[in-house]
């Protein structure tokens, strides 16, 4: 035919390019001028408030996918525009008639820290008068290399991570909470859930106590409020924690607790200079009392 015309999309004139472009037509190749049909585009993302608080994100006007390895964000930048739209949550099939529930996290509402206690312990916010145990397990042989507790018994240095602690809940981080002696509100510990993986429906555990107050069944204590209460949070379905083998009284506390060793995972995590391997334990709903 005398004038037709093609329009093919390419990103660079070439054979390779052409034959891309013959394999996926539906997207790359035009008998219409396709500059003749106006059609909205976007141009930027920009997130207010929250974890991804003043975040921008620019978007090429020749691109039409996203491109990236597992958790680099792409999830969590299309079900930011499926909200901007008004468009419910995506759920991915993972078999016929089965279908995953898809959690979103709403980075405007703050959380807020529980206050969790029995007759032994109290779970609470960390508050400036508990620099001195940050002090007193910054010499700790192995706390400071597993956790973000200083190694130095600087004043400054642990009033920097309890100021730390609060951070975490106000980027949706998770929940750090000071464990207290219940008769006198002393601290003794740290316990944490924190919320990465909360839109696979799981959370993670952990938890430590000064060497000076072991023995006395605190960590237990500790673990079993904070996880009857994370088992009871929208949209959490198992509860996971981490403990190196050689770290018996750890994993104890943990099985008496109710947890499930899942196996051994091997040079899982870093901890100071070495890979270490971890045993995996979880808990879920139905593996309470």
């Amino acid at each position: 035919m005398d004038g037709a015309t093609t329009w093919v999309k390419m990103s660079v004139s070439s054979l390779a390019s052409l034959r891309v472009a013959l394999r996926t037509p539906v997207t790359r190749i035009r008998t219409t001028d396709p500059t003749s049909v106006a059609h909205p585009s976007i141009k930027e993302i920009r997130w207010q408030g929250g974890f991804l608080g003043d975040l921008r994100l620019p978007l090429s006007e020749s691109l039409t996918a996203l491109i990236g390895g597992r958790g680099t964000g792409k999830s969590t930048l299309v079900e930011s525009l499926r909200y901007v739209l008004d468009l419910p949550p995506f759920k991915p099939a993972r078999g016929v008639g089965e279908f995953v529930r898809w959690q979103t996290i709403d980075v405007s509402v703050p959380l807020r820290l529980p206050r969790l206690e029995d007759t032994h312990v109290v779970l609470r916010a960390f508050v400036d008068g508990d620099a001195h145990l940050i002090q007193d397990v910054s010499t700790d042989p192995f706390i400071p290399l597993i956790t973000s507790v200083p190694d130095v018994p600087d004043i400054e240095a642990a009033r920097a991570f309890l100021h730390r602690q609060q951070a975490r809940l106000d980027d949706h981080a998770g929940y750090s909470l000071a464990i207290a002696d219940s008769a006198s509100n002393e601290a003794l510990g740290q316990v944490g859930l924190w919320l990465p993986d909360l839109m696979q429906g799981r959370v993670s555990i952990g938890y430590w106590v000064a060497a000076r107050h072991r023995g006395r069944g605190i960590a237990k204590h500790a673990l079993a409020l904070i996880s009857t209460w994370g088992l009871g949070l929208p949209g959490v379905h198992r509860l996971e924690l981490y403990v190196e083998p050689w770290n018996q009284a750890s994993w104890r506390t943990a099985e008496r607790v109710g947890y499930q060793r899942e196996g051994l995972l091997r040079s899982w995590q870093t901890v100071g200079q070495e890979r270490r391997d971890m045993y995996m334990y979880s808990l879920l709903p139905r593996d309470r009392p």
